[in-house]
């Protein structure tokens, strides 16, 4: 009965990682053989990692990306032209925490968006925020800001975003 109890408890207060790992070491006898330091460390640390989870699920699901992308699923074969050194300085995102731009240019269909995503996906991963926007969606929101009296609300909203991403594909001239 304690044990239904406790279970509850921890799903009141959103401990769902605690809750599954509780569950765990309750069923099986692998854990009997820990301490009680052990035991609770290896609670504590499940549930630590199942909110770092929930955060970056959050992020990813705010930033809106058009494609899921990767740095390590990147193609650097010697016809795209990726310097692997500037791409792998890019991964640390330094860049981002420095309030820094970068550019990516190229020819149509050489995989700018999905580059710009990885990016994103890295920054992503290290903590930050960051949104994804088409130009033209971009320049719609903007004008439709501008014409309602929302803009400083949304100059606030994307001042706290740590990348925004601009991606021109769609863009006519």
């Amino acid at each position: 009965m304690l044990t239904e109890q406790t279970i509850e408890k921890m799903n009141a207060m959103k401990l769902f990682g605690l809750r599954d790992a509780f569950s765990e070491q309750m069923e099986s006898a692998a854990y009997d053989s820990l301490s009680f330091e052990e035991r609770v460390g290896l609670l504590i640390n499940r549930e630590w990692i199942d909110r770092d989870n929930r955060k970056l699920e959050r992020r990813m699901k705010a930033a809106k990306l058009k494609i899921q992308a990767s740095m390590e699923d990147i193609d650097y074969s010697p016809g795209r032209g990726l310097d692997t050194s500037i791409m792998r300085s890019l991964t640390d995102c330094r860049w981002v925490n420095q309030h820094a731009s970068s550019l990516v240019i190229g020819s149509t269909g050489t995989g700018k968006t999905y580059i710009s995503c990885a990016l994103a996906d890295a920054a992503m991963r290290k903590g930050y925020s960051a949104l994804y926007f088409r130009a033209p969606r971009l320049f719609s929101e903007l004008l439709l800001a501008r014409a309602d009296g929302s803009w400083p609300r949304l100059f606030k909203k994307h001042e706290r975003t740590d990348l925004l991403i601009v991606d021109h594909s769609g863009f006519h001239r």
